[in-house]
């Protein structure tokens, strides 16, 4: 059974448009889903609740592109939930359903706010003038359709360890743990090429001194003309792509101790030492197999669901009002409805 969100009474009472379940007062129509309506109501109360949460969790330019998701996607989202709230209506049990949704719910909300016992319980729903059928149609509508794609989706995925294994040997990039280098450098700086030139030779004796001998970090505390010359140029350590491509190139070839020979790079003359280097490692199969295991399954339920919704989408008989269809994807084309 679908373990049910943790949600307070009163977000039910507010977050769960059921107008026309409900009796009450007949808004405008939004959609048709199988002689069912949805309501502008229940798009807006939707909107407010899904954009509070964007707003919770989002800023600046990931904030507005979340915004026009959700104005793209939510008349749509409502829709299919209303039409796998059918399809559980045709397939399961559902007074069983909607009984065990509300013994789960009850014992979250006593365990989330401390609750002393169903009796409280009861009371708190009073106050909200609502009654225990009105609450457990209320979770039932809300998780139902949840319960469809566990039982229809979620429960026959299976990836077994042939395929993880597969997927592990043909995407080696994504298990590689980048080298690192403790580098030190010499910089004698030259900003065109004539200048660099004339420098070169300069450079060319100081990697001599180094080896034959000579501290790398003295030599870089009295030559270098980079920043890094107070700390005996100290670079610290890198990973790849840290470094100019040039610099990477020559660093992660070298082993610890090594000095380069010069490196003629736009802004100067480079020389640089590898303190320690840690070469690139690929993570172990028996280290990665489960989260990745994790990962396919998951990536496996997007496609099922996708695929399961249009299906039962192309089954069912639904509808659009002319005026909301800008509310919809782009790439659904939908029924106009024409009977309101």
């Amino acid at each position: 059974m679908t373990r049910l969100r943790q949600v307070g009474v009163a977000i039910l009472l507010v977050g769960l448009s059921l107008s026309a379940a409900y009796g009450e007062v007949i808004e405008e129509i939004v959609a048709l889903v199988n002689g069912e309506i949805i309501t502008r109501s229940d798009l807006d109360e939707q909107e407010q609740l899904m954009v509070a949460e964007i707003y919770r969790q989002y800023s600046g330019a990931e904030l507005d592109k979340r915004l026009a998701d959700i104005k793209n996607a939510l008349l749509l989202e409502l829709i299919d939930a209303e039409i796998r709230f059918h399809y559980a209506k045709r397939q399961f049990d559902t007074e069983r359903l909607r009984e065990s949704f509300y013994e789960q719910f009850v014992q979250q909300q006593m365990q989330e706010y401390n609750i002393e016992s169903e009796e409280a319980f009861l009371e708190l729903l009073a106050r909200d003038n609502m009654t225990v059928d009105e609450l457990k149609d209320r979770l039932l509508r809300t998780f139902a359709p949840e319960e469809v794609l566990r039982y229809e989706v979620g429960s026959r995925i299976a990836i077994d360890d042939p395929e993880i294994e597969t997927y592990y040997q043909e995407n080696p990039l994504q298990f590689l743990v980048p080298g690192e280098a403790t580098v030190r450098e010499i910089v004698l700086l030259g900003d065109t090429e004539q200048k660099r030139s004339e420098r070169m030779a300069e450079a060319t004796a100081i990697v001599q001194r180094v080896r034959d001998g000579e501290s790398f970090e003295a030599l870089a505390k009295e030559l270098s003309e980079a920043g890094t010359q107070d700390q005996e140029g100290l670079l610290g350590t890198v990973a790849r792509g840290d470094l100019s491509d040039q610099l990477e190139e020559v660093a992660f070839a070298m082993e610890a101790n090594d000095v380069s020979d010069p490196i003629d790079t736009p802004y100067g003359l480079h020389i640089i030492k590898i303190d320690a280097i840690t070469p690139d490692q690929t993570r172990p199969y028996d280290e990665v197999k489960e989260p990745l295991r994790g990962f396919l399954e998951s990536r496996k339920y997007a496609e099922d669901v996708r695929a399961f919704t249009l299906k039962v989408r192309g089954q069912a008989d639904w509808c659009v009002k002319n005026k909301y269809i800008g509310r919809l994807p782009d790439n659904v084309e939908p029924q106009i409805c024409t009977e309101m």
